[in-house]
């Protein structure tokens, strides 16, 4: 079974550091040169991008045990910001002992050739949702994108805010979409989930 990148980072190499953020704190900012990679050892790191409306785009969500910056392995810059959502703890690796391990472990090589994968799927995702001009058919299609197999109610782990920055909406515009979808009786929200309604199989 092929080993996950972070396993192979760690039993590889020593981190240079560990660094703590706190929340809403920058860990680095787009246009910076790049010379680390990070493991996100508890909290939540957000890679974002601003909007022309004054809100945020969030790229990517590094959780806990997940790896940040990756895509930057090989660029010369940092291509949007990152920022701590709540108080996080991560390791710090040196950008070129990673190369260094990348062209002589091939196993090394290979698992990150898998995450990336996993990511661009991710993105093409992304994408797809960004080119639905409607927010209230956008929302849904995540919805449904999010649901576990076999089930309508999808938990919500993260505020409404946060996921209006996924989806490149304005926090306002997602409330009023989640109050139309509620009243046509295609979602039914409760404290933390959302239940998609059999009427939206209609639609």
């Amino acid at each position: 079974m092929q080993k996950p990148f972070t396993q192979w980072l760690t039993e590889q190499l020593k981190p240079d550091e560990e660094r703590d953020l706190a929340k809403g704190e920058l860990l680095f900012r787009a246009g910076q040169s790049v010379s680390k990679l990070y493991l996100v050892l508890n909290g939540e790191i957000h890679l974002v991008r601003p909007l022309s409306h004054g809100s945020t785009l969030t790229i990517h969500r590094a959780l806990a045990n997940s790896i940040l910056a990756e895509a930057s392995m090989f660029a010369p810059h940092y291509h949007c910001d990152a920022v701590a959502q709540c108080n996080s703890r991560l390791l710090c690796y040196n950008r070129q002992k990673v190369q260094q391990q990348l062209r002589s472990q091939p196993g090394f090589s290979e698992s990150l050739s898998v995450q990336l994968s996993a990511e661009i799927l991710s993105l093409r995702t992304k994408l797809e949702l960004a080119n639905i001009q409607s927010a209230d058919e956008r929302l849904l299609t995540w919805i449904k994108l999010q649901l576990p197999p076999q089930t309508d109610t999808l938990t919500i782990d993260r505020s409404f805010k946060s996921i209006a920055s996924e989806l490149g909406l304005a926090h306002e515009t997602l409330y009023r979409s989640l109050k139309r979808l509620e009243e046509l009786r295609l979602i039914q929200r409760q404290p933390d989930t959302i239940v998609l309604l059999p009427e939206y199989s209609k639609q």
